[in-house]
């Protein structure tokens, strides 16, 4: 990517991260085929990803990683 050679300033990670999130859902919805298949995959999948993102998030907090 050429936004990261580009200096931006204190736009650099949120532009890296917002253009992760795109790669991301571009990846699971059309090479993985989630948005071809029945809607039902879809929902368990995006269920599935918000339970492991809650499940880390809170194995974070445990190690206080999110205070300061």
């Amino acid at each position: 990517m050429a936004v990261s050679y580009i200096d931006i300033g204190p736009l650099f990670l949120p532009v890296l991260l917002g253009l992760m999130v795109v790669k991301f859902f571009m990846v699971v919805l059309y090479f993985m085929h989630i948005k071809f298949d029945n809607k039902l995959f879809g929902r368990l999948f995006y269920i599935g990803l918000g339970l492991a993102v809650f499940v880390y998030a809170a194995a974070l907090s445990t190690f206080q990683f999110f205070a300061g």
